[in-house]
C-alpha cells in the first residue's frame, strides 16, 4: 500500500513540476499518457525567426542571365537592369541571353503592320533570349523592362520608368 501511495505521490508531484515550472510543459498538451514537452522561449522565438528567413528566401527568387559578347561595353547597364529585379545573378553561360545591336528590332511580337514588320528597341524572344537596343533612351530600363517579360506582360501604365514593377512594363518608353 505504501508503494502505491509513493508511486502517486510521485506522480502527481511530476505533473505539478511540469505545469508550474516555466518553459517545461505546455497545459495543453497534458492528454492521456503523453506530455508535450515546450522549448525554452529563446528556442522558440530562434527557430520562428528561422522559418520567416526561409519563408523569405523562397519568395525572393532566383535567376540568372548572361551577357553575350554583341553588349561589349554595355555590361554596367545590363546589371543595372538586372538588379531591378531581386534575386539576379550573372553567369558565363547560362539563364537568360542578352543580346545587344545598335539597329532596331524586328520581328518580335505578333504586332507586324501590313506595311512591314514593326520596329522595337527591345525584345524578350521567350526562348530565354532578349535582344536590346542601344537606340533606347534608357537603356538600363528596356532591360529591365524585357528581363520582366520572363515573368509579366505588359501593364496598363502609359510610360516606362523605375517607380514600380508596373511602371517598368509599361508598353512604351514616353
Amino acid at each position: 500500500m505504501f508503494r502505491l501511495t509513493a508511486r502517486c505521490v510521485l506522480a502527481l508531484l511530476s505533473t505539478l513540476f511540469l505545469l508550474l515550472v516555466p518553459g517545461t510543459a505546455s497545459a495543453t498538451g497534458l492528454s492521456g499518457s503523453s506530455v508535450h514537452v515546450s522549448a525554452p522561449a529563446e528556442q522558440v522565438a530562434a527557430e520562428e525567426a528561422d522559418e520567416e528567413e526561409g519563408e523569405a528566401e523562397e519568395e525572393a527568387f532566383e535567376w540568372s542571365y548572361h551577357i553575350g559578347s554583341s553588349c561589349e561595353g554595355l555590361e554596367a547597364d545590363i546589371r543595372e537592369g538586372a538588379d531591378f529585379w531581386e534575386g539576379a545573378q550573372e553567369t558565363e553561360g547560362s539563364g537568360t541571353r542578352v543580346n545587344c545591336t545598335e539597329d532596331m528590332i524586328q520581328g518580335c511580337g505578333d504586332d507586324d503592320s501590313e506595311e512591314g514588320e514593326s520596329e522595337y528597341i527591345g525584345c524578350n524572344w521567350g526562348d530565354g533570349t532578349i535582344s536590346v537596343s542601344t537606340q533606347a533612351d534608357d537603356f538600363p530600363l528596356i532591360v529591365a523592362h524585357e528581363f520582366g517579360h520572363n515573368w509579366y506582360e505588359h501593364s496598363d501604365v502609359r510610360c516606362m520608368g523605375w517607380a514600380s514593377e508596373d511602371a517598368v512594363m509599361a508598353p512604351t518608353m514616353c
